[in-house]
């Protein structure tokens, strides 16, 4: 039987890894992509479930949004929903999963698995992994503020020298290098550990379902798209946020055609290779500057918010949880009260739950997602524009003051890019003009299972192409 290993190479846009591909700085895309081709997919276009932690659930289990009901990072805690790698291994086969999105382990007897940064799933990993694992968990967290805790560097050095290869060490000193005076290499440094980590895994256990999900060029095509050398928008990076003469896109993209070819050398000609990225990414239209709490326990004592726990999400977006659904109210309408006082309003009155893109701006500061069951989803919304000095927030009818606000949080980013609902798919199955021209998420899950003998599943074909824009945007039927 034929092996498989996809590829998870999240939020990565094709359009753009060919313009750079075609200046011959991305030979081993090229060189996929001219042997194999790849497939536009197809997810949801309300923006407010256009996301990885939503996306990356159809893509694992072939349910629509409105099927898994998955909205947020976290929330397939309690969802019985089966994932691709679990039906792969209810067939008898071995699988290993590195780094699944907002999913859960169910397995009952993986050759590894490792949840994303924010997963609180457990982990079956060499304990030498657990240490970027656990080093990476931190520095995610503390992202905004750059710290890394003396541990985390200890564990980072330790799991290097035992999962990093020889060749490798130049690479990853020169991003280490590069992070000094750029922030985005820390996402490549991370990157090329955690594929060195999936390869040594992945050629100790052989696995025949594999899958291993890469983030950074997400991230820096999030914060540094208006710096590629292919934006051709309006708006510019400032000079204090980011300084030019390198093209962010450009390095991220080299290190995953690197990637790419490592794993191609490594794997094995009996391994069926597939490239996904669930979703994509285009550049965003307005300047949204994003500010994350540097202590959530802190600021929501002084603001009186009674909770129980508080899970701090990616950015600028935390869950509260409560006693109840009474005391979640009551939390809510403290977050909905939150205010500024300023001459002209800065926060923006939609955000990325909305489907529209206002630049309208008020004086609230949270949005509220009270999710009936006695937690709240909480956004700092983005802002037009720097706190100021001395800025203060008010609550409550009694108008209580939070002073210097801007010392409570960590500047993050100027967004630079917002998502897109088409992604993409490639198969080396498949030659190239043999995939559909295009296909729904919600499909694949059910071609891979069929490349596995499951019953009533099917791999893509011809008939699976859609013809007209309303159809592709039409609710998908559920892979079997």
């Amino acid at each position: 039987m034929q092996k498989v290993l996809v590829l998870e190479i999240n939020e990565v846009n094709f359009d753009l890894l060919e313009k750079y591909a075609a200046e011959g700085k991305l030979p081993n895309f090229k060189k996929f992509f001219d042997q194999y081709g790849y497939t536009k997919t197809h997810s949801e276009s309300d923006q407010g479930v256009l996301n990885p932690w939503v996306q990356w659930i159809t893509g694992h289990t072939g349910l629509n949004y409105e099927q898994h009901q998955v909205r947020r990072l976290g929330d397939m805690q309690g969802k019985s929903h089966e994932q691709i790698w679990e039906r792969i291994e209810r067939m008898g086969k071995s699988v290993g999963v590195f780094i699944a999105f907002n999913a859960k382990n169910n397995l009952k007897n993986p050759t590894f698995f490792l949840g994303d940064p924010w997963s609180r799933e457990k982990r079956i990993l060499p304990k030498t992994a657990e240490w970027a694992d656990d080093a990476l968990k931190q520095i995610t967290d503390d992202y905004a503020n750059g710290r890394i805790a003396p541990s985390s560097i200890l564990k980072l050095i330790g799991s290097s020298i035992a999962n990093l290869r020889a060749k490798n060490y130049l690479r990853l000193a020169s991003y280490t290098k590069g992070y000094l005076s750029r922030k985005f290499y820390r996402a490549l440094a991370c990157d090329l550990l955690l594929s060195d980590i999936f390869l040594k895994m992945y050629k100790k256990s052989r696995p025949d379902f594999a899958t291993c999900f890469i983030n950074g060029a997400a991230h820096v095509q999030h914060h540094y798209m208006f710096s590629s050398k292919y934006y051709d928008g309006e708006i510019k990076n400032p000079e204090w946020f980011y300084k030019p003469g390198i093209d962010p896109l450009e390095e991220v993209y080299k290190l995953y055609d690197y990637t790419l070819g490592e794993i191609q050398k490594e794997v094995g000609s009996d391994t069926r290779l597939m490239l996904m990225t669930a979703l994509s990414q285009e550049a965003h239209d307005r300047l949204s500057i994003y500010y994350r709490l540097k202590d959530h326990t802190q600021h929501l004592d002084e603001l009186g918010v009674p909770y129980t726990d508080i899970q701090p999400l990616m950015t600028e977006d935390f869950i509260v949880r409560f006693k109840n659904i009474n005391e979640a109210k009551r939390g809510q309408k403290i977050f909905e009260s939150v205010r500024t006082k300023l001459d002209k309003n800065i926060f923006y009155t939609t955000t990325a739950d909305d489907n529209s893109r206002e630049n309208d701006t008020n004086d609230r500061a949270y949005y509220v997602d009270n999710r009936n069951d006695g937690s709240l989803y909480i956004q700092l919304k983005p802002s037009s524009d720097k706190y100021p000095d001395n800025f203060s927030l008010y609550v409550g009818d009694e108008q209580q003051e939070i002073t210097g606000f801007e010392n409570q949080v960590d500047f993050v980013s100027i967004k630079n890019a917002g998502h897109n609902e088409a992604g993409y798919f490639a198969d080396s199955g498949y030659s190239k003009g043999e995939l559909p021209s295009d296909i729904y998420l919600n499909q694949i899950p059910g071609h891979i299972a069929a490349i596995f003998g499951e019953k009533n599943a099917s791999e893509l074909k011809d008939a699976d192409i859609h013809h007209t824009e309303e159809e592709a945007e039409a609710p998908a039927p559920v892979a079997a």
